[in-house]
């Protein structure tokens, strides 16, 4: 306080309140995809684990948006309920854009999966029922991602059967090549095979004509 304020009893200025400090409990926690771990990697969840590799790799923005987040968690809890019922998949690295993802939609509208990612393990009578709800639920996350994945997916599968054709054709090219050589090695064996043989003849013929010569 300066002097003219002692001076005039000027009183202090009120300090301003503290902000009360928010309890962590009910700090909004932020949503994260409960994608299973090594722990609890059981087989009916693998198919899930799929999908988030995916979706990691090629539209990670997609895993941050809470409906996502939502639908995904939704979606590994169905699978959780039919544990020791399906074992589901994890396509190795040359079918990973190929199963588990697409939906395909029939006449009347019903959502089907062509690159079945999960098998029954044990026989029931409501198979049809159980496939159908583990399609459903797939489906509420499969309408979210459809827009950004979709073209990437068609993309990637495109890229895969090119390379798979160029893998193919450079495997026959180097079988052709190595043909080639072989053939070539042959006939430079059977060239200097002939020309032995000519030369040998040639001599004979010579011996022969000089002892034609000699009687």
């Amino acid at each position: 306080m300066s002097e003219e304020q002692k001076e005039l009893n000027v009183p202090k200025a009120p300090k301003a309140p503290k902000e009360k400090k928010v309890p962590k409990e009910q700090k909004k926690q932020k949503k994260e995809c409960n994608v299973p771990t090594r722990a609890n990697r059981i087989p009916c969840v693998l198919w899930a684990i799929h999908i988030h590799n995916v979706l990691s790799d090629i539209t990670p923005e997609l895993l941050k948006e809470e409906p996502v987040i939502d639908a995904y968690n939704q979606f590994v809890a169905c699978l959780r309920k039919y544990e020791g019922v399906i074992t589901t998949l994890i396509p190795n690295k040359w079918y990973k854009y190929e199963y588990g993802i697409l939906l395909q939609y029939d006449a009347t509208g019903n959502a089907t999966i062509e690159k079945v990612p999960f098998l029954f393990v044990q026989r029931r009578d409501n198979l049809d029922e159980i496939s159908r709800d583990i399609i459903k639920s797939y489906e509420v996350l499969y309408v979210l991602i459809r827009e950004k994945v979709e073209p990437i997916i068609h993309q990637k599968l495109e890229e895969a059967q090119r390379n798979e054709k160029r893998a193919n054709l450079t495997h026959r090219l180097k079988s052709h090549k190595k043909r080639m050589e072989a053939l070539i090695h042959r006939q430079i064996e059977m060239s200097k095979r002939y020309e032995d043989n000519m030369k040998q003849i040639q001599k004979d013929i010579e011996r022969m004509e000089e002892q034609l010569d000699k009687l």
